[in-house]
Parts: C-alpha cells; sequence; structure tokens
C-alpha cells in the first residue's frame, strides 16, 4: 500500500464543484479530468487551484460538445474520456469494472476514474443515501481516491452538493461510497507521473510491479546512477524509474538549484533542475516533478545570446567612435 494522505488518500486532491453558475450541469467527466490533472504525490500541494480547475474544465467541455452553456446535456463519452486524458498529459489502462480489481490497483497507489448509474451512488456519511437533491436517473463519472473501512471507496465526486444552483455547497471529500450498491458501466486507471507505468497485461491481482532500472545503472533503493557516474536522487529517480527510462538519456550533472528555475517562464520561480542526454527534469513545491519544455527555453537562451551579442557590438562601436 502506498503512502496515504491525512485522509485516507492516495495522493493530494482538491474538491471542485461541476456546478457552475450559467453552465452545463452535465461536465461530471471534465472535472474528473481536472481533479486528476491536479493530484500530488502525499505531502505535496495540488499543481492548479480550484478556480484553474474550474476553467480548465468548463473549457474542455465546449471544446469535445461545442460549448459548455446550461443547454448543453451531451456530457462525455468514454472515448472523449480516453482523448481528453491524453491530450493533458496522463496515461491511463482501461480496467474491468470488478470492484476487488478497482481496489488491488488502488492499493498500489493508481486513482480510477469510474462511471456509474447516478442511483446506485449511495453516501455513507449520510447514511448510506443518495447524496443528490434531485431524482437521479442517468450516469454518472467520479474519481475512486482510496479505500474506506469495510472495503469500501473513498471517492472525489464533483456533484456531491446540497444546492444544485450554490457553487459553494459541495459537501467536502474524499466522500465514503458503498462499494456493493455502485453499479459500474466503466473504470479507467489514472497513472500518475510518479508511479511506474504498468504492462499492458498487468494484472493488480496477481503481480507486484517491479520499477525500471535502465540497463547499465545501478540503483540501492535511494541513488540511481548512471553509466558516466551520475546520480539521482529523491522524486528525479522515482520518476526515472517510474517511466521507462531510456538507457541512453543519462544526467550531464547532479540535480542544480535555480531560481528563476526557467529564463523562459519566471513564473515557475525558484526550484531544482537535472539535465540529461535529451531532456531536463525540473521540481518545484507547487508542481513537483515534471519535465521541462527543453525547446521553449532553448530558443529563449538563443535569443537571450542574440541580444548580448547586439549590445556588445553596440557598445563597442560607440567606444571605438569615441576613441577616434
Amino acid at each position: 500500500m502506498p503512502e496515504l494522505s491525512t485522509t485516507g488518500e492516495i495522493a493530494s486532491f482538491l474538491d471542485v464543484n461541476q456546478f457552475q453558475p450559467g453552465r452545463t450541469q452535465f461536465a461530471c467527466g471534465f472535472f474528473a479530468c481536472a481533479v486528476v490533472k491536479s493530484m500530488s504525490p502525499v505531502g505535496q500541494r495540488p499543481t492548479q487551484t480550484v478556480q484553474e480547475m474550474i476553467a480548465e474544465a468548463e473549457q474542455w467541455y465546449a471544446q469535445f460538445d461545442g460549448d459548455n452553456s446550461i443547454r448543453n446535456m451531451d456530457g462525455m463519452s468514454l472515448q472523449q474520456l480516453y482523448n481528453l486524458l491524453a491530450q493533458i498529459g496522463l496515461r491511463y489502462r482501461a480496467s474491468a469494472t470488478n470492484s476487488d480489481l478497482l481496489r488491488a490497483w488502488l492499493r498500489l497507489g493508481y486513482p480510477v476514474i469510474v462511471a456509474c448509474a447516478e442511483n446506485s451512488i449511495h453516501d455513507l456519511a449520510l447514511g448510506d443515501a443518495i447524496p443528490y437533491p434531485w431524482h437521479p436517473t442517468g450516469n454518472h463519472i467520479i474519481t475512486l481516491t482510496g479505500i474506506a473501512p469495510g472495503d469500501n471507496f473513498l471517492v472525489r465526486d464533483t456533484a456531491n452538493v446540497t444546492n444544485l444552483y450554490n457553487p459553494d455547497s459541495l459537501r467536502p471529500g474524499p466522500r465514503r461510497y458503498d462499494a456493493a450498491a455502485l453499479q459500474l458501466l466503466s473504470a479507467t486507471v489514472v497513472i500518475p507521473a510518479w508511479l511506474p507505468v504498468p504492462p499492458d497485461n498487468f494484472d493488480p491481482l496477481k503481480e507486484t510491479f517491479v520499477p525500471f532500472v535502465p540497463p547499465g545503472w545501478r540503483d540501492d533503493g535511494a541513488t540511481l546512477t548512471a553509466p558516466n557516474g551520475h546520480r539521482i536522487v529523491k522524486g528525479f529517480r522515482e520518476y526515472v524509474l517510474a517511466n521507462q527510462w531510456h538507457p541512453a538519456n543519462m544526467p550531464l550533472q547532479e540535480e542544480q538549484g535555480r531560481n528563476p528555475l526557467e529564463e523562459s517562464n519566471p513564473a515557475l520561480g525558484g526550484g531544482t533542475q537535472q539535465v540529461f542526454n535529451w531532456t531536463a527534469l525540473e521540481w518545484t513545491p507547487a508542481r513537483g516533478v515534471f519535465v521541462a519544455w527543453i525547446g521553449q527555453e532553448l530558443l529563449r537562451l538563443r535569443a537571450d545570446k542574440a541580444a548580448l551579442q547586439t549590445l556588445i557590438a553596440t557598445l563597442e562601436t560607440q567606444v571605438n567612435k569615441s576613441s577616434v
């Protein structure tokens, strides 16, 4: 079982209400994607604010369904879910809807987005009752984020509100939902950036996933050492082991503190960076570990170099004129 948060969840999550004034009331799948996009490892802050999550979810709905007005009731198809997860850089695995299988994924640290019959959702904190202030007849998409006592599910549900028209009425999560009552229609395992990518045929009920150490590299459980002698530790090590790292993509230095972290994006603030043959890994307290946008940074540095060369040429010209 992975490290759990103080709420018993496998990562850090934020609550967000899908019912925004004047907007569609059928955006549950898009808000579920916002929940998993903003998640971070236990002990770290989620990577986005609630307002940023709302803005993106509404934007995605309009992108996939034409507009996000309150008249639009198109919702989200399973293929749209897959397409959006890929668009926002989250890998996933389609899963069977067996509850034991989903609990096995959660025990390994992987959240699961599920679609289910809305009238099968029962909130144990509300006396095992349906939590919605309307008569549920359709389907709904929620995110499983942990295991509650009695083999029930901890859930982030963006529609668990007391008032459909009050954006401040969302009950705080995680909610405890009755696993036996859920009528699951689909299940999609989301692979956090800090965890290994399981093989396509991986069965969490039977197997234990072993992190991938690139051939020729050494790992002692705390330090990953490349053949060139450079070392990778902490979050950068976890990321490399989790992402089928190519053995030729070796680090060119140990991690370095930088402020600003990127010349091309000073809003990131300070953090740490480790440069590899083909890319760079970066870390900030707000975002955790992520892959740097090397192309953007390279173009900014080239522009800075060109501007500096122009300045030097101008100063040399002025000096030469003044010495005549």
